[in-house]
């Protein structure tokens, strides 16, 4: 798992990586005028999600990890926790949904943090995350949710 801020996105992946390209245009396009959904860069070699949402408490969050795409999540408007552990550390809860590219678990947390605005995160497969937790207390998120075909 990768956590900074776009501005340090030089930093990451190859030039000609899906990687790079995804942060390179997270720092480039203006996503004030896109809507909530999904927007293709690359076919689904590379898209991304534009999520709206409120956060919520811990109990109504829930463990996530993909097998085909890693996760960019990238804050516009708003914080939240984002909890993490490593897959090996999880019990398979459901087993893998190919057309969502999930899996659910459950286990217990290894550590959190807090994304604000122009905060990414990059997730790999291993890196399982809870996502929209309530930082003290419940608000307006938006954000992208790249994904980034391995």
């Amino acid at each position: 798992m990768i956590i900074d801020r776009i501005n340090n996105m030089e930093l990451y992946g190859e030039a000609e990586s899906n990687i790079s390209k995804a942060l390179k245009f997270m720092k480039e396009h203006d996503f004030s005028k896109d809507e909530k959904g999904v927007h293709k860069v690359d076919g689904d070699n590379l898209y991304y999600v534009v999520a709206e949402y409120q956060t919520k408490d811990l109990e109504k969050g829930f463990w996530e990890s993909h097998k085909k795409y890693i996760d960019v999540h990238y804050m516009l408007n708003g914080q939240e926790k984002l909890l993490y552990s490593n897959f090996k550390n999880m019990e398979i809860e459901k087993d893998y949904n190919e057309n969502d590219d999930a899996y659910i678990l459950k286990g217990d947390s290894e550590g959190e943090v807090t994304i604000k605005e122009g905060t990414f995160v990059l997730c790999y497969p291993e890196d399982v995350h809870m996502t929209g937790i309530k930082v003290k207390d419940s608000e307006d998120i938006r954000k992208i949710i790249f994904k980034i075909a391995i």
